[in-house]
């Protein structure tokens, strides 16, 4: 039975069956989980659009003039955009505790739902800037590794074309 229509959560944690019945639509909370709505990854209509807003890389948070009912304008910033779970501000204010399962050597722990939600965004942003490090790390190492085998100044069309080659050669193979 769904969160939003269970007769004992509805009758003693309203604010989560309420927040759970808002979330997405029918379709995708049939298919969904209360631990992937909490842990989905910040969003914002302008970033997702490709405007060059603070998140990629650009020099403005557009939602502060521009279409904005569902960030956060009050306070904050330099970008305004809010975490899209429904129902993370609700288990937060039940003080809920997420049982988290790790490695076996690990097992099971628990954390209070306030430290989950701020350590999840900090990994989430850790994990982002290491794998942009090392991607432009890897890019700068990689081309200069090939840079001898070609004798014209940009390297990188040519690198972009054998990488496009072999991945149509790879999708041709599989396709038989």
């Amino acid at each position: 039975m769904e969160i939003e229509e269970h007769p004992a959560i509805r009758e003693k944690l309203l604010i989560l069956s309420e927040a759970a019945g808002e979330a997405a639509s029918p379709q995708i909370r049939n298919a969904g989980t209360l631990a992937g709505n909490v842990c989905q990854r910040p969003w914002c209509w302008y970033y997702r659009n490709g405007f060059p807003c603070f998140k990629a890389g650009g020099n403005q948070c557009f939602s502060v003039a521009g279409e904005n009912q569902f960030h956060a304008i009050f306070g904050g910033g330099p970008s305004y955009i809010v975490h899209p779970s429904d129902t993370a501000p609700a288990l937060i204010a039940l003080d809920a505790v997420f049982r988290i399962a790790g490695p076996a050597a690990v097992g099971l722990s628990t954390v209070p739902g306030r430290l989950f939600v701020v350590c999840n965004a900090v990994s989430a942003a850790v994990w982002a800037a290491l794998f942009t490090f090392i991607g432009y790390h890897f890019g700068n190492a990689l081309l200069a590794a090939i840079r001898p085998f070609f004798h014209v100044p940009h390297v990188g069309v040519e690198l972009a074309v054998a990488i496009v080659a072999t991945g149509l050669l790879w999708l041709a193979r599989l396709k038989r």
